[in-house]
């Protein structure tokens, strides 16, 4: 028999109004939780929902009451238990008792972040963000890269003024870096801009993806990283299935229907003839742009030139792309239709809910079975988890897929 395991720890932060806040509270139950992991969001969220009739544990392992004792929940005239920037860490998992008779109670880190909000009604809800908040609370100096600064040295500098705030220094925490892309940018400048919105920046313009894993600060045109993923198997159904029946939201298509196209772009910077007045060479950017389609099995493309469009999408799904290593449209043509045939399979589409174990986060994968529809068996690349957990239903977790690997 499984029977849910849960522990929550709250390691309370100083602040000006309260200097003197610096306990470690600990639960080991909760009316509700819920998490959503994914590299496109930047920040993984979700709340922790506790009844007022409960019992935490001090610093000292003592047992108290939320009612009863006067405990000052969100801190109204005197130290609350909860404040905006508490570290927030939540296990959950299963214990049980395995084919040897040893009890065994297996758990993951579900949620590591920052409490963003407390609602401090009944139920008590925290709102739980991931190390994206500190990010959020970073303001960057002023400054100007020259062309030619790679993206490395840029969140080597986020990273640093993060790990000197006020925010890493009273939880003893500090971030690394992870660039996803080897490239270099233009003139970059950056003016009253937190560390956050910077990344956000570098989305927008450059499609570039930011997230954590754990306290690794991660950014590039690639999402996932191949090695560090774990493969989990899930049973649609039958004696040894672990996929719950109800809220499947899985979609078996054929390639016959599907219709891809795609927007590739980078800006090139080229030689202008000439110099400048200080001897330098003179120099121009320009713009490559290329669309790809992909319907039928065939692939089409074409150079999108100055004063040119875009052909509309009437039907089908439309991405856009940004490689900033591709110096010709023929490179961008090569790159797009890579990046567009990983979405180009006889398969499954969407999301499906589980059970806690095994398991997963997004860049793993999983490898789905159906003993019923055989043909639907393959291995999928995760693009998210939402998980749950309350007193209701259990643990959950809603993975939602990506794209398929094995594609024959």
């Amino acid at each position: 028999m499984y029977n849910a395991s849960i522990n929550i720890t709250i390691v309370q932060v100083p602040s000006k109004a309260y200097a003197n806040r610096n306990k470690t509270i600990s639960f080991d139950f909760c009316e509700a939780f819920n998490w959503k992991t994914s590299c496109k969001n930047m920040t993984d969220k979700g709340s922790i929902t506790f009844p007022k009739n409960l019992f935490y544990k001090d610093e000292n392992g003592q047992s108290k009451p939320f009612n009863g004792d006067r405990v000052n929940v969100g801190g109204f005239n005197s130290a609350p238990l909860f404040l905006r920037g508490d570290k927030v860490e939540l296990k959950a998992g299963y214990s049980y008792v395995n084919t040897s008779g040893a009890q065994i109670t297996e758990t993951a880190t579900i949620i590591d972040g920052y409490i963003s909000k407390v609602n401090a009604g009944v139920p008590i809800q925290l709102e739980v963000e991931d190390n994206m908040w500190v990010l959020k609370q970073v303001p960057l100096t002023n400054r100007t890269f020259e062309s030619g600064t790679s993206l490395e040295s840029i969140l080597s500098w986020v990273v640093e003024t993060a790990n000197k705030s006020n925010a890493l220094k009273k939880t003893n925490t500090q971030f690394v870096f992870k660039p996803l892309t080897t490239t270099t940018f233009d003139q970059l400048i950056v003016n009253n801009e937190t560390a956050a919105q910077l990344l956000n920046r570098l989305h927008r313009q450059y499609r570039f993806f930011s997230y954590f894993r754990g306290n690794e600060l991660r950014c590039g045109s690639l999402r996932y990283v191949p090695d560090e993923a774990v493969t989990e198997t899930f049973i649609m159904n039958g004696e040894k299935g672990n996929v719950c029946a109800e809220n499947q939201e899985l979609e078996y298509q054929r390639k016959d229907d599907i219709t891809l196209s795609a927007v590739a772009h980078n800006v090139v910077t080229e030689n202008a003839g000439g110099t400048t007045k200080d001897g330098h060479s003179k120099t121009a950017k320009r713009r490559l742009e290329v669309f790809v389609s992909l319907f039928n099995g065939e692939l089409t493309s074409k150079a999108i030139g100055k004063g040119e469009r875009v052909p509309t999408n009437d039907e089908g799904e439309r991405r856009e792309f940004f490689f900033p290593e591709c110096k010709t449209e023929a490179e961008l043509i090569s790159r797009a239709q890579k990046e567009l045939e990983q979405y180009y399979y006889d398969g499954l589409r969407g999301s499906f809910k589980t059970w806690s174990i095994p398991f997963v986060k997004h860049g793993d994968n999983a490898n789905l079975k159906n003993p019923l529809y055989p043909e639907q068996d393959g291995l999928y690349k995760i693009g998210a988890v939402e998980y749950f957990g309350s007193v209701t239903d259990g643990l959950r977790q809603v993975i939602e897929l990506d794209f398929k690997i094995d594609k024959a």
